[in-house]
């Protein structure tokens, strides 16, 4: 998109590589780091940000919706980054 803005001006496009549940999440940590991470959940009122509070409370009532396989489909020619290659690429730093 940034290499031909023309073909995409006007558009709205959702990005994303994969749609992993928080359990998912944290099974891709669990195997880059070599320990166990867990999932845990917080009340939105234990979130002390608000733009955080507000960013939780968002993806608890509805969530980012992508349909992902059609987005891969629309762009080939991108090379998506499965959400465990991305955790264990920031492990190996």
């Amino acid at each position: 998109m940034l290499r031909d803005p023309e073909t995409y001006a006007g558009q709205r496009i959702e990005l994303a590589s994969a749609d992993p549940t928080p359990a998912q999440m944290a099974d891709a940590f669990t195997a880059a780091l070599g320990r166990p991470v867990r999932h845990e959940t917080y009340p939105p009122s234990a979130i002390g940000n608000d733009d955080m509070r507000a960013m939780w409370e968002f993806f608890n009532r509805e969530g980012y919706q992508v349909d992902i396989p059609a987005l891969h489909e629309a762009h080939p020619d991108i090379a998506w980054t499965p959400y465990a290659a991305w955790a264990r690429s920031l492990v190996a730093g």
